[in-house]
């Protein structure tokens, strides 16, 4: 959420689903909450999830992200459906974000203690709130050496709550040199975006916002490259790409929670050497392939002269018997 960024009514008709998580996020991270875990979706429509406190896990939320067409009115069956799964759930405290309105019989179903309802309105409200509080925060944080990295907890209960999503996709062997260099790009474009932080001990609030916001966007890669399917002789490159999705998330992580200073720099260390084995994958591919043609050509080979071993024994089989 960058200080110079405006935001505005007409930004939230037809935001897409990803984008407006985005703001959710920052929210949710202001009132000290964490993601937990994922409990259901409809892609580009809806994300119901459940997020903890910071400071007590017992303090949990659900949080509703519902996105309307042009950022009209949701519909009468959305509160229903919200307290139903806050029952199933547990909860009773709820953050429902929405890019749409909220009539007042909808309100009037949806309102109650703990819960906060954010239309347009109070999220720019918010928004503004807290780029304010960013401008006369110090930032100025003592590194501290942690048990469990931030990023670490991150995917481990992203991975969790998402785990019914990974499948077995068989790739092509052409589309794994280009998944690997989409792969490298998003990686490199997230390096230089960090260029201008020239002391990591000194992190502006609203640049520490936009590496959390980083890391949120690499976790859906997880899922991604857990479903690859890769021949044995090649699985290191399923393994190269995760560790680098992994060591990017768990450096974006160290960098934005003041984690110790050895830490983030060996994260980094370990994101390069990633990157080098990453443009790796073209000649990995072209040997396998190369290997696979010289087995195939060996097996021809053997057959043919097996094949004329066996004309060469039957033609003297029926020399010898006439």
């Amino acid at each position: 959420m960058s200080s110079s960024e405006t935001l505005n009514f007409e930004k939230f008709y037809n935001i897409p689903i990803s984008d407006f998580y985005e703001y959710a996020a920052s929210i949710m991270d202001d009132f000290n909450f964490i993601f937990h875990k994922n409990i259901k979706e409809l892609p580009e429509k809806r994300r119901i999830e459940l997020w903890i406190s910071k400071r007590s896990e017992s303090d949990k939320a659900l949080v509703w992200i519902e996105i309307t067409n042009s950022g009209s009115d949701i519909s009468k069956e959305v509160p229903i459906e919200v307290l139903r799964i806050m029952n199933e759930e547990n909860l009773t405290k709820l953050f429902f974000f929405t890019n749409g309105g909220v009539n007042e019989d909808e309100l009037d179903i949806l309102d109650g203690k703990n819960h906060f309802i954010f239309t347009p309105s109070e999220i720019i409200e918010t928004v503004e709130i807290i780029k304010a509080k960013s401008e006369k925060k110090d930032t100025k944080i003592k590194r501290k050496k942690v048990k469990i990295p931030s990023g670490f907890i991150l995917m481990k209960n992203y991975l969790e709550s998402h785990k019914s999503e990974i499948k077995n996709v068989y790739a092509k062997l052409e589309h794994i040199p280009v998944y690997s260099a989409k792969t490298l790009k998003k990686i490199e474009h997230i390096l230089k975006s960090l260029e201008n932080i020239t002391d990591i001990n000194n992190i502006l609030v609203e640049d520490r916002d936009k590496i959390k916001k980083l890391q949120y966007s690499l976790l859906p890669e997880l899922i991604k490259i857990s479903s690859l399917q890769l021949p044995p002789e090649i699985s290191q490159i399923k393994e190269t790409l995760f560790d680098t999705l992994k060591n990017c998330i768990l450096y974006l992580g160290a960098l934005a929670e003041y984690e110790a200073e050895e830490d983030v720099l060996k994260y980094k260390e370990d994101l390069f050497e990633n990157i080098e084995e990453i443009k790796n994958t073209h000649k990995l591919i072209e040997d396998y392939k190369n290997a696979q043609i010289k087995n195939t050509y060996g097996i021809s080979v053997k057959l043919a002269i097996v094949s004329v071993i066996i004309i060469a024994v039957s033609i003297i089989i029926y020399f010898n018997l006439r």
